[in-house]
């Protein structure tokens, strides 16, 4: 990792217009990661990026029942707040869903927050969960000693064959679907 590098994943078009721009004028080293295909316009805001969140700080796009959270950035926001909508459509537990934004610097205040008070921390990243960012909460969630049982969802280590972006994901078990039911059989089981 370069010193003092920013590394950031915008959940919509806005927040890439806000990530230039910002990365821009403070004339540091910074790295945006672009997903594949296609972004929102504006996904979830109810604020812009520039007056809103700050640089380096993760949001809470939705407060769920209290019981469990999915952290997520960049291209699998909408991911998260698909599984909020399908827990509460089915009338589960619906989790609350925090857009990370920055994996560095990372919002550790944020992160460690959701850690100690939910029963289930569920992070989201579309890169490989081998050495990426959900490790690292998970690393961080036993050094405070947190009770939240972190659940990693990403790509496994393996070769993952060209297709369309969704059918990837669903290779990768990265639907709302799988992933709910694999937190809500974790809710059901005490902490450890």
């Amino acid at each position: 990792m370069i010193p003092g590098l920013a590394v950031m994943a915008p959940r919509d078009a806005e927040e890439a217009r806000f990530m230039l721009s910002e990365s821009h004028l403070r004339g540091k080293p910074a790295m945006i990661r672009f997903p594949r295909g296609t972004a929102a316009l504006s996904l979830s805001r109810e604020k812009s990026p520039s007056t809103g969140t700050g640089w380096g700080k993760a949001e809470t796009l939705v407060e769920g029942d209290g019981t469990w959270t999915v952290m997520a950035y960049g291209k699998t926001v909408p991911l998260a707040l698909e599984i909020h909508d399908l827990a509460a459509s089915m009338g589960f537990a619906k989790p609350s869903v925090v857009d990370l934004r920055f994996v560095e610097p990372a919002d550790w205040d944020m992160i460690e927050s959701n850690l100690e008070r939910m029963n289930v921390s569920c992070i989201l990243e579309d890169g490989y969960r081998k050495g990426g960012f959900g490790e690292a909460v998970a690393a961080r969630a036993n050094q405070i000693g947190a009770l939240s049982k972190v659940l990693r969802y990403g790509v496994p280590d393996c070769y993952v064959f060209q297709a369309t972006v969704e059918e990837q994901w669903k290779t990768c078990g990265l639907t709302a679907a799988k992933i709910l039911e694999n937190c809500l059989a974790s809710l059901e089981r005490p902490a450890r």
